[in-house]
């Protein structure tokens, strides 16, 4: 009772991430601290008149049910909106220039009256559902509206999308409706509409779900050495403590059941493992860790912990792990994992402070990918393919080789003050194909980065990077955006973005030997005051007719091309298969 009545208070804070388990009125002055979660079958209401005040900051949140690194309202539930012409609702950074991620819809429902929203990266961003919005104003954020594929809808009546980077943007059959509605005055652009080329995979085939004669464990500790075969089910969380080790045979099925004690929506019955772990499955028997649950979802089980386990070898091999919170999750561990696959779950692999291998494996059909912080990681020959988010890596010694990471809604790959080597691999139809960030060294080179949906590649605060030899195509506005970062960028090929070949502004250090060919308003476009080296590229037509800078705005810096090159060099890359 105390719950409930609390829940329908005016709320003054929320001091940390918090996944609404009942319908929940916010009124008044309310400050969010970190993010909030609308599940499934909960209503979170705004009352009219409510301030909501957003600490707008970058973190390093870990919980896989979230989508974005920012602040977040996240909604696979109901927001209702009740505010009036005269009592609308505010919602807004709690400090000027601060940005949060927006309000994300995830498989939802919005409907707002008299909202203004302002200073988020996005101010809606759906996926997954629909957002009716009336007499509603989205201003100073960097996006006022996305919507991506066609499970996505918008209804606008009588609406002002003013005064963002970009008003309205909406990609791959997602659907809007405007009445009376205003998109204009938007800094960049109002309105645009983008498509990218539809990535899938071949859902592999699994076992029947039928009742079998099941080996039943619940709440266990495994002493020793223990194998399992056959079908096994899981209804608790099962213990392999240090000295032990579990051995899983080729064929086998483990199936958790759904235990959720404290009612937020995410199974809690699982595997520990302090012990050591060889789960060796064959291409025509692998492993199954799935859900036991007759309508199997995201979340319905935990994961496959392997903690403080980095003496033994811990191997995974041909294993496929579905509808988890956490497909695997490794702290203070090694681990190596081949050809296995993760789809459906919340988060297909995460890790921190752990030395782990991942080899011809995928990930599919996940909220996010694989999420890793502080450890060594080599990542080769995988395929991460149609997530919400795809590959996200704080202060990782990243090794990240031919790789396909392409159909991901968010970020394909997201890198943060780490020192990668990233080579080879095709960066596709992602909405972000590559974000750099807050790096102090890094090698991307041989990389072909197209067709995603706004950047190919994005660099901020960062130094000492090598960009070379690699593609940027077709993508949205930019193929390659730096901002406030150093290095060299050389011996690649620019060619059919939709705005800008590249973008810089604060860059220092030199682009050379490029090709640019056929982007939509400039090969090359400043954006700072500062000069910028780039002799000897090609640049696909009279230099002074496709590069922005000083001699278009007095206040930007002037790009030293000086000589240009008389003929274009060749592509730096082949057909990659």
């Amino acid at each position: 009772m105390l719950l409930l009545l609390y829940c329908f208070l005016p709320v003054s804070a929320l001091p940390r991430a918090e996944v609404l388990t009942v319908d929940t009125v916010w009124q008044g002055e309310v400050v969010l601290a970190e993010d909030v979660l609308v599940p499934a079958g909960v209503t979170l209401t705004l009352k009219a008149g409510t301030s909501v005040r957003v600490s707008a900051a970058e973190s390093t949140k870990i919980d896989p049910e979230f989508l974005d690194n920012r602040t977040e309202v996240l909604v696979r539930g109901t927001l209702r909106v009740e505010g009036t012409a005269g009592a609308p609702v505010r919602i807004g950074p709690e400090t000027d220039g601060g940005e949060w991620a927006g309000i994300l819809v995830d498989g939802g429902g919005v409907e707002a009256d008299h909202l203004d929203l302002e200073g988020a990266a996005t101010g809606f961003s759906l996926f997954a559902g629909r957002a009716i919005l009336r007499d509603c104003r989205l201003a100073g954020n960097r996006y006022g509206l996305f919507l991506s594929g066609p499970e996505a809808e918008g209804i606008l009546e009588r609406c002002e999308l003013s005064g963002n980077d970009y008003g309205l943007v909406r990609s791959n059959g997602a659907r809007l409706r405007a009445t009376a509605s205003t998109i204009a005055g938007n800094q960049q652009r109002d309105e645009f509409l983008l498509e990218t080329k539809p990535v899938s995979l071949p859902l592999p085939a699994e076992p029947q779900r039928e009742e079998q004669a099941r080996r039943l464990f619940g709440d266990k500790v495994l002493l020793g050495e223990n194998t399992w075969r056959g079908h096994i089910l899981v209804d608790g969380v099962v213990r392999v403590p240090e000295g032990a080790r579990l051995v899983i045979l080729p064929g086998t099925v483990v199936e958790f059941s759904k235990r959720d004690t404290n009612g937020d929506g995410i199974g809690e019955n699982g595997l520990l493992v302090q012990g050591g772990l060889v789960a060796k499955g064959t291409p025509e028997k692998p492993i199954f860790f799935r859900s036991a649950e007759p309508n199997p979802a995201a979340g319905d089980w935990d994961a496959i912990n392997i903690l403080g386990s980095d003496q033994a070898r811990n191997l995974v091999e041909h294993c496929r792990f579905q509808h988890g919170y956490r497909g695997l999750h490794l702290h203070f561990s090694s681990l190596a994992v081949h050809s296995s696959d993760f789809s459906g779950n919340y988060r297909g692999a995460q890790f921190q402070e752990s030395q782990v291998l991942f080899a011809d494996s995928r990930f599919f059909a996940n909220r996010s990918g694989v999420q890793a912080r502080d450890s060594v990681l080599v990542f080769l020959r995988n395929q991460v393919v149609g997530n919400t988010n795809g590959l996200n890596f704080f202060r990782v010694a990243l090794d990240l080789a031919d790789n396909l990471i392409a159909g991901n809604l968010g970020d394909g790959l997201r890198i943060r003050e780490g020192s990668p080597e990233v080579r080879g691999n095709r960066i596709e139809a992602n909405r972000f194909g590559l974000s750099v960030s807050d790096g102090v060294r890094g090698e991307y080179a041989g990389n072909r980065l197209e067709g995603n949906v706004e950047v190919g590649m994005l660099v901020r605060n960062s130094a000492n990077l090598e960009i070379s030899s690699s593609i940027f195509r077709a993508n949205g506005l930019n193929g390659l955006r730096l901002r406030e970062s150093s290095g060299v960028v050389r011996d690649s090929l620019f060619e059919n973005n939709g705005e800008r070949g590249m973008g810089a502004g604060g860059f220092s250090g030199l682009v050379t030997n490029n090709r640019f060919s056929g982007n939509g308003l400039y090969a090359l476009g400043l954006d700072g005051g500062e000069d910028l080296e780039a002799p000897s590229n090609w640049w696909g037509g009279e230099p002074e007719s496709v590069i922005f800078d000083r001699l278009d705005d007095p206040a930007l810096g002037a790009v030293r091309y000086q000589p240009p090159l008389a003929v274009p060099p060749a592509p730096p890359l082949g057909e990659v298969p």
